[in-house]
């Protein structure tokens, strides 16, 4: 759950107790009922600030510990903070978070994969593309509020991988109120004709015909099975990323890696091609 979510809890539990407070005041008079009433909700409320900003850092402990964690068994570098990797953040959802002027990247891990299939769909291509797939995770961390000294935070739980050649953008989410705002501000949608894929998401490129390419039947059937279903990401030139609004949850994790390389295998040769071509051209 977002930090600020519990927030706003505390928030309506304070407004209930300054209510509650109020109306007692009224009933009974000014009086030492009505003082200890007030004495009573201000311990109560500085009680429930104190829990919950020491709930909350103490989560972030525990997660920062299982991300360290996961990423010691599987051989990857790990980071408690390094704001370098922000570089992979353009566009939605992390504007908002940028906005903010406060943001930091932490429980960063990285690591070159070497995985089964041909790293680029075979795709001939120069330097170390062939070895392996540079990796990142990491949860983006941006100031939502700060009032009377106290900060509330929230996440966001990226991961990408970096592509050998810019790619045109492109995004794929599963259908709901974001995805309506998109198409109302005239996202192109329905990429392919596939009814069932078209059912269960949004599909937005800023070029159709690689995009049309890229989510090809068999990609977009296997983005229907349970495994995969409804994830989300997306291309950005030379990343593909996934994420979610959490922070680093290593349960999911290999579930965002498969999802990603999953969409990484399906692109056909042709497309890798293509994109060298273009960026030798430019």
């Amino acid at each position: 759950m977002p930090a600020w979510l519990t927030h706003r809890r505390l928030g309506w539990a304070a407004a209930g107790g300054a209510v509650f407070v109020i109306v007692v005041g009224r009933i009974a008079g000014d009086g030492p009922l009505l003082d200890a009433l007030s004495v009573l909700f201000w311990l109560c409320a500085g009680t429930l600030v104190y829990l919950a900003y020491t709930s909350q850092s103490r989560r972030h402990r525990v997660l920062s510990r299982a991300v360290e964690q996961w990423a010691q068994e599987r051989g990857w570098a790990y980071a408690p903070r390094d704001d370098s990797v922000l570089a992979v953040l353009t566009g939605s959802p992390f504007e908002p978070g940028y906005a903010s002027g406060e943001h930091m990247a932490v429980d960063v891990v990285r690591a070159c994969r070497v995985t089964g299939a041909p790293s680029w769909g075979g795709a001939m291509l120069k330097g170390g593309a062939r070895k392996g797939r540079d990796t990142i995770s990491f949860t983006f961390r941006y100031l939502v509020r700060e009032k009377y000294g106290l900060k509330v935070w929230a996440d966001v739980h990226v991961v990408a991988i970096r592509l050998p050649v810019a790619l045109p953008k492109m995004q794929v989410q599963p259908e709901g109120v974001g995805t309506a705002v998109a198409k109302a501000a005239g996202a192109i949608d329905h990429l392919i004709e596939s009814a069932d894929f078209n059912d269960a998401y949004f599909a937005g490129a800023e070029d159709p015909r690689t995009a049309h390419a890229i989510l090809n039947a068999r990609l977009a059937q296997r983005l229907l099975e349970p495994d995969l279903a409804g994830g989300s990401w997306e291309i950005d030139r030379r990343w593909i990323r996934a994420w979610d609004a959490t922070g680093t949850r290593v349960d999911v994790l290999d579930d965002r890696l498969r999802l990603l390389d999953t969409v990484v295998d399906h692109i056909p040769r042709h497309v890798w091609l293509d994109a060298r071509s273009e960026a030798r051209r430019a």
